[in-house]
């Protein structure tokens, strides 16, 4: 969890304005997040940069590597899986996000 002081860097509560913050709390390289996330480094500076929007799996794939919690589901079954993706923003102080469908 992180701490309340850092929560006061955080800018609007968008992925893209906060995904780099969130990163350098952990003071993890674009490398290391990329390694953990299983995502490729190129697209976490691309999703930092806002010049492109994560579906809605890799977006879990964020939130379980900043986290430490896995999102539960998968986009085939939506409740659950939106539910919890919202639990996940909602604890790192994400309140927008935009996304691309597949």
């Amino acid at each position: 969890m992180i701490a309340q002081a850092s929560r006061e860097n955080l800018t609007s509560g968008n992925l893209a304005d906060n995904l780099r913050i969130l990163r350098e709390e952990r003071s993890w390289t674009k490398v290391e997040l990329a390694g953990r996330a299983g995502i490729s480094v190129v697209m976490i500076g691309r999703y930092e940069s806002g010049k492109a929007h994560p579906t809605p799996s890799t977006v879990g794939k964020l939130l379980a590597a900043l986290n430490g919690q896995e999102v539960v589901g998968d986009e085939s079954d939506a409740t659950p899986f939106l539910e919890s993706l919202t639990e996940g923003m909602r604890s790192l102080g994400i309140r927008r996000l935009e996304i691309e469908l597949a």
